[in-house]
């Protein structure tokens, strides 16, 4: 077979290697020409590093004044060099500190990139003339001159010639455009420096099509580069455009996932399809947005035309992603909060959710040193909900550890643990504060005041049979009206607006709300009972059991004992809601104790009790009660026979009203008393410990023995003695309260001293002052915080989505709980935190 493939000849083989050579000739003069390793060459001088440390590859441009040889021996004249590091040849910068690069063409590549021609056309050429420098002449005395830069034309007008340039390096001139583009070869595109024929070949040169053609394209490419319409500006315009526009989208989107956090809400239905129905509140958000919004509205239009695996940010792994991303905002705002502040406490309490898991909310207290409202804030923050399965002192101190590390917060800061007084948490043996204890022994354990304060009503509340006797009636009201829709109308036939309350089971103060309906409007539930009673349509078991409550409530007794607990539940509820609040304080504490008790026992008297006689007896008359207490009806043992006297038991007061007085009154309130001096031992203890600093001025005017003594026990206190740290120095501190003595009044608490030396910037002059008023003011002295946590537990892992994740439940909690921080949180910031994540580029180093 003949071979039909066409073979070069010889020559056509010499032809064609020739032509290679030349172009490699040609790229001689490119960018890696001029390109020289510092690995392979002489490390450049102090002045041309200019202190940039050589630790990777690095590229010295040379400039004319220096001679160096390439790896060709090849010999490159330039000026000073450019030191640059690790940069592409689209980076190339053309300015040096002594010489512009840009207006010598000699220093420019053999090989322009698109990059480098825009560069050169936005800078423009630049015609040296006399006065910039002295042209240099050659052997025949012949040299460049500025006169070449115009053209006289036969009628005298003289034409500038822009598109020429002169190299002071090489001694020769350049056609601009030609340079750039280089579509045909040339003497002024490779540098002319005979300059008896320039005039000649400048004519020439300027005639050519050629050079038509390329000036025509630089003028047309500067034009553009001015109206940004060039193709890259033009792509850029675009990819600017659909960044801006997938901002707008994620922006309006995590304001979306803002307002269903912050209101509690769900975000999914039965799908996750846009326009279907069931598809959840987040979907149906987005939908009603788009019907104001063009940028939504568009964006779900793209969605519907484009395939579905092309992203849309509206899925619920998104919805996740940006929940947590708003979430740990918050969580690194309120930690770096707290690590600026130092010192800290930890409020820790715990509940069963709707899926039984025993969930632990951690709530961190600190004092804050505000430096835009220039004033010191107690804050309390919640911080998340952990799910538990170990509800020992140990297996809590494991959690409250492992969540400490996790976040990076120091347990050699904790000055103060805030739990309720539940065995496990303040067990003295194997309790969560007796565990801290041992790790930091200057983290105080104070007991939550408001709870303690609930267990002192409780212990009051089941101190005698008659005292139980009385809530299971003021109970059986509440159950006989509401197990009935018609009877419960009856009642609110009577009193339209107020309502039977049933008891709470753990918070005892609270039956002051059950007790306020009985106190003021007895005469109108007893009306109600008695319509059930004499309505001869009710069936007989409605009836008997509504006489048998109104023969309970139309007692003098019952009555005596609504205006008794109503008293005591009063007063206790106000002191319990102010120990409540987030900045209360030990002194503020101690105080309301004290207020407490002195009332409980002022009404513990002969004329308290004379009072509520006089109250109960308006109220009978009222309902047509007798104001008397019943005969006294004791079911009693069989008599037995004594034969000593010594045998016989103390009797029992014959008085009906001296029985209720001794069994019933003063039980109530001689136990509330002894159980607030025994539940707030431990209060007073810290207190003592610390008051003086609530009350300098008063401290001043002691004894100085006495102040230094406070100020050593202090000092004791705020000490590790395994690490040989403290907080405080006593003499220190002695000597801080004399100087600060001028500043302050007997007004002047705690928090009104710091916030007086801060507000004056005088903290730094009274450091230990300053840090032991700080720790005062972080103790915490109750976890409302943490119960109010539970509320919104409650309300966001309800029955309906006690699935969710620990993850996501949490990150919705702190969303919800942290408004304040939520609302200041910038968007800006979580969309670019989101795009870095989301980012598919990947940065290669050379």
């Amino acid at each position: 077979m003949s071979d039909n493939r066409k073979r070069l000849s010889g020559a056509q083989y010499r032809k064609r290697k020739r032509e290679k050579e030349e172009l490699v000739k040609k790229a001689s003069g490119s960018l890696e020409t001029f390109l020289i390793s510092t690995t392979s060459q002489e490390a450049p001088s102090s002045s041309q590093a200019r202190d940039v440390n050589v630790t990777e590859t690095e590229f010295i441009v040379v400039s004319s004044g220096e001679k160096k040889e390439d790896s060709s021996n090849t010999k490159t004249t330039m000026e000073a060099g450019v030191l640059l590091k690790e940069q592409s040849p689209e980076e190339v910068s053309f300015e040096n500190e002594n010489l512009h690069v840009h207006e010598d063409p000699n220093y420019w590549p053999g090989v322009l990139l698109d990059k480098i021609k825009l560069t050169l056309i936005e800078l423009g050429p630049t015609q040296l003339t006399e006065a910039d420098i002295t042209f240099p002449l050659n052997k025949y005395n012949r040299g460049f001159s500025s006169i070449y830069y115009k053209k006289k034309l036969c009628n005298g007008e003289i034409i500038p010639r822009v598109w020429l340039v002169y190299s002071k390096s090489k001694d020769c001139v350049y056609c601009f455009p030609c340079k750039i583009f280089k579509t045909f070869s040339s003497g002024l595109v490779e540098g002319y420096n005979d300059w008896r024929h320039l005039s000649q070949v400048i004519e020439r040169h300027e005639k050519s099509k050629g050079h038509i053609c390329n000036t025509k394209s630089w003028i047309d490419l500067k034009q553009s580069i001015s109206s940004k319409t060039t193709t890259d500006s033009l792509n850029e315009k675009l990819i600017n455009m659909e960044k801006d526009r997938w901002v707008s989208v994620l922006k309006i989107i995590i304001y979306v996932v803002k307002f269903l956090a912050g209101q509690n809400l769900s975000f999914r239905g039965e799908n996750n399809k846009i326009y279907e129905q069931q598809n959840g509140n987040f979907l149906k958000l987005i939908e009603t947005i788009a019907n104001f919004n063009d940028t939504i509205s568009d964006h779900i239009n793209r969605i519907r035309k484009t395939p579905s695996n092309m992203p849309h940010y509206l899925g619920v792994h998104i919805q996740n992603e940006l929940i947590s991303l708003l979430g740990e905002k918050i969580r690194h705002e309120i930690i770096s909060m707290l690590k600026a502040s130092k010192y800290f406490s930890i409020i820790l309490d715990s509940t069963p959710d709707v899926s039984h898991k025993d969930q632990l909310t951690v709530v961190v207290r600190f004092v804050l040193l505000n430096n835009k409202s220039k004033q010191i804030e107690i804050r309390e923050h919640f911080l998340g909900f952990i799910s538990i399965s170990d509800s020992t002192g140990q297996g809590l101190t494991n959690v409250l550890l492992d969540f400490l590390e996790t976040h990076n917060i120091c347990l050699g800061d904790l000055r103060g643990q805030g739990y309720d007084n539940g065995a496990n948490m303040k067990g003295r043996n194997n309790g969560l504060q007796k565990k801290i204890l041992e790790l930091n022994p200057r983290a105080f354990y104070v007991p939550c005041a408001a709870h303690s304060l609930n267990l002192v009503v409780n212990d009051a509340a089941k101190a005698s049979l008659e005292i139980t006797n009385f809530f299971a009636i003021v109970q059986e009201l509440y159950v006989f009206f509401s197990a009935s829709t018609k009877r419960w109308q009856v009642l609110k036939d009577e009193i339209p607006t107020l309502s039977l309350k049933p008891f709470s089971s753990t918070r005892w103060e609270s039956r002051i709300d059950a007790l306020k309906v009985l106190r003021y409007n007895l005469a109108k539930i007893y009306d109600a009972l008695f319509a059930l009673y004499s309505d001869n349509s009710r069936d007989p078991e409605t009836r008997n059991m509504a006489n048998s409550l109104l023969l309970k409530i139309k007692s003098f007794k019952f009555i005596c004992s609504i205006i008794t607990w109503n008293i005591v539940l009063t007063k206790i509820n106000i002191a319990s809601k102010v120990m409540q609040e987030s900045d209360s304080t030990l002194p503020n504490i101690v105080l309301i104790l004290e207020q407490t008790k002195t009332y409980l026992s002022n009404i513990r008297s002969n004329e308290g009790f004379n009072d509520i006689l006089e109250e109960a007896k308006k109220i009978a008359d009222d309902i047509d009660c007798d104001p008397s207490f019943p005969p006294i009806n004791i079911v009693r043992p069989r008599t037995k026979k004594r034969l000593f006297d010594y045998e016989c038991e103390d009797e029992a007061p014959k008085d009906p009203a001296d029985q209720f007085k001794i069994n019933f009154y003063f039980v109530i309130l001689d136990t509330a008393l002894s159980k607030l001096e025994e539940r707030f031992e431990q209060i007073k203890q810290h207190d003592t410990l610390f008051n003086f600093l609530n009350n300098l001025y008063n401290f001043l005017q002691m004894d100085k023995s006495i102040r230094f003594a406070k100020c050593k026990a202090l000092e004791n206190s705020l000490c590790d003695p395994c690490k040989n740290q403290k907080d405080i120095l006593a003499q220190d501190l002695y000597d801080e309260i004399d100087n600060v003595a001028p500043y302050i009044s007997s007004e002047m608490n705690a928090l009104n001293v710091i916030n007086y030396l801060f507000t004056n910037n005088l903290i730094y002059l009274f450091p230990n002052l300053v840090i032991s008023i700080r720790i005062f003011l972080t103790l915490p002295v109750t976890v409302a915080s943490g119960e109010r946590s539970f509320s919104k537990l409650k309300i966001i892992k309800n029955y309906l989505r006690s699935t969710m994740g620990q993850e996501r439940l949490s990150d919705l909690s702190i969303i919800s709980i942290e408004k304040e921080l939520s609302e200041n949180i910038d968007v800006s910031n979580i969309v670019k935190t989101f795009a870095l994540k989301k980012a598919r580029k990947a940065n290669f180093t050379v």
